[in-house]
């Protein structure tokens, strides 16, 4: 027995899967299944016809129901900050169909599905994260036919990655300087977030330290900016506005001094610009010497689970 496929309107095509052909032969008796059909360029009113030596004993006309799930495969959580470049929300989409229900396979921990007809949205359940790529699975029904797994991952920030010591530039009449801390963002996963996801920090209260009086001149201000990568300069008081530091800085670039003069705590989250908004990735101490600064006690948050 032969099977045929064919539009019924004349046009586009249908082949079954496992030929890549219009047409396949059927050697068993007995009821016959027909899996796999590919209908690329025409999915309602094909024809399945059966012929045994050329003449046609049946046809019938079905539509083929795509039940693979498209979207982005990737869900970010930033404690409600929601910076351009990471879905907070992804939407994935079914074919439509009388009947459709969503289902999470594994990793309903890390991620929630709220299902509405051929649409589901996923949110990170911002409990739980992947611990590898593709460890979430999602599957759709459409009138009763099961799409594949569909593989998803939950991200979200971990920590900051140094890019090496601070580079300090010198400013002379009077002496000072700024020094840079470089820092490149990554993820659960360990992977550079090279899109740009906003950073803030949150100061305390400066200190005075080894007899200098820096402390009492106030501390820098909260700043913020791109992450990519993360740039935090730090810079002792302006003599010029504060004649009466003691010690006064100096300068060479070279970044020798080890007696620090005065300590900033200081938190760095990302997500937003917003001070204290977003997630936590260090906590330091600002470091103030007398020709560079730094970040010192450097704290990096556990792995997220």
């Amino acid at each position: 027995m032969t099977l045929n496929l064919a539009p019924t309107n004349g046009t586009g095509s249908a082949v079954f899967t496992s030929t890549n052909s219009s047409t396949t032969t059927i050697t068993q008796s007995g009821p016959v299944s027909v899996r796999g059909v590919d209908a690329s360029s025409v999915k309602r009113n094909l024809e399945l016809s059966a012929s045994v030596g050329g003449s046609i004993k049946g046809r019938a006309t079905f539509t083929v129901i795509d039940t693979n799930i498209s979207g982005r495969d990737t869900v970010w959580w930033f404690n409600g900050a929601t910076p351009a470049g990471y879905d907070t929300a992804v939407t994935l989409t079914s074919s439509p169909g009388s009947t459709i229900s969503w289902s999470i396979v594994s990793g309903s921990d890390k991620v929630s599905l709220s299902g509405n007809g051929n649409q589901a949205a996923i949110r990170s359940t911002s409990s739980h994260f992947s611990g590898a790529p593709g460890d979430i699975s999602i599957k759709v029904t459409v009138d009763g036919i099961v799409s594949n797994p569909f593989a998803m991952t939950a991200r979200v920030p971990w920590k900051l990655q140094s890019l090496g010591e601070p580079e300090t530039t010198c400013f002379f009449s009077p002496t000072n300087y700024i020094s840079v801390a470089r820092y490149e963002l990554r993820d659960n996963l360990n992977s550079v977030m090279s899109t740009d996801a906003e950073w803030n920090e949150v100061l305390g209260t400066p200190a005075s330290e080894n007899g200098s009086n820096w402390g009492s001149f106030g501390g820098p201000n909260p700043m913020g900016a791109a992450t990519n990568p993360l740039e935090d300069m730090i810079g002792a008081p302006d003599p010029s506005v504060n004649p009466t530091m003691n010690p006064l800085p100096t300068c060479d670039g070279q970044n020798t001094g080890t007696t620090r003069y005065m300590a900033v705590p200081q938190t760095i989250r990302v997500g937003t610009n917003t001070g204290g908004g977003g997630v936590q990735v260090q906590q330091d101490t600002l470091g103030y010497y007398i020709d560079h600064g730094q970040h010192d006690g450097v704290q990096v948050p556990p792995p997220p689970q």
